[in-house]
């Protein structure tokens, strides 16, 4: 059987300094799911002042 690449070259992109350091991260928790193996958490992490 032959393998198939599906991964694209996507262009990597470079994203501004501001867009990738947050001054007082806060790290909020959306949802948590546990089973008898194993417990997943998500968080998301937003700035605590927004800019208005």
């Amino acid at each position: 059987m032959e393998k198939i690449q599906v991964i694209k070259d996507f262009p990597w992109i470079v994203a501004d300094e501001q867009e990738v350091h947050m001054r007082e991260p806060r790290l909020i928790p959306l949802k948590t799911m546990t089973s008898d193996i194993v417990k997943m958490q998500l968080y998301v992490e937003e700035r605590a002042q927004k800019a208005s």
